[in-house]
């Protein structure tokens, strides 16, 4: 999902502030865990699921072994498939307490030996239709896939739309459940002076990411 150009309210730096913060803080676990960092991009019509999964070198050996049943030394699409289906079995999408249905938009998977290294990094999309309708709602997610082995990221993106805005985001002390505080308006939400920024998030949340491997 690409972020529109501009931050529409002052809950987008937060929104950023803390996804650098937390990104730093989860560094230690690189090897003993499995690093879990959930996107979530609220839209007009829909809501999308970001989901990336890093097996530190100490678990990576379980979670090939998860995705590879049949132990030929290879990721085929259905073992991939499946694997992707029993993840998001264990995430709870809800809008308002109404539970969202997720289907997978795509997923892609590094080779084994990336995943044994540390370096591999599991991508998954999914998406499930949303219509809010004009005033405050509460979107919550709850991951509990490898709950105990994992470390934990989990932040909404600003959104594209201008007629949503994204005012709190509350954590547990895990992260592995995020609730969203936001609003859709009838007409676009005002535009703040914060252009730019996007781009030195990026960069810094790029760095902090890259630090997971030194």
């Amino acid at each position: 999902m690409t972020t529109a150009p501009g931050l529409r309210s002052v809950s987008a730096l937060t929104i950023a502030v803390v996804a650098v913060v937390a990104a730093g803080g989860v560094s230690a676990h690189r090897l003993d865990e499995l690093l879990q960092a959930t996107r979530i991009g609220i839209a007009d019509d829909r809501v999308d699921l970001e989901l990336d999964l890093t097996p530190g070198v100490a678990v990576a050996g379980t979670i090939v072994n998860d995705i590879d049943s049949n132990r030929d030394g290879t990721l085929s699409e259905d073992e991939q498939r499946a694997y992707v289906s029993r993840v998001l079995q264990d995430i709870r999408l809800a809008a308002d307490g109404h539970v969202l249905p997720l289907k997978v938009s795509s997923f892609a998977f590094p080779s084994i030996e990336a995943c044994r290294d540390g370096l591999g990094v599991i991508g998954i999309r999914a998406t499930t239709p949303l219509t809010s309708t004009r005033g405050a709602h509460t979107l919550t997610l709850s991951n509990e896939y490898h709950i105990d082995g994992s470390a934990f990221l989990a932040n909404a993106l600003v959104p594209d739309s201008d007629r949503i805005a994204i005012h709190a985001q509350r954590r547990d002390g895990a992260q592995s459940e995020l609730a969203i505080d936001y609003s859709v308006a009838d007409r676009p939400h005002a535009a703040l002076p914060y252009a730019g920024l996007t781009v030195v998030i990026a960069l810094v949340t790029a760095a902090a990411r890259k630090s997971l491997f030194e």
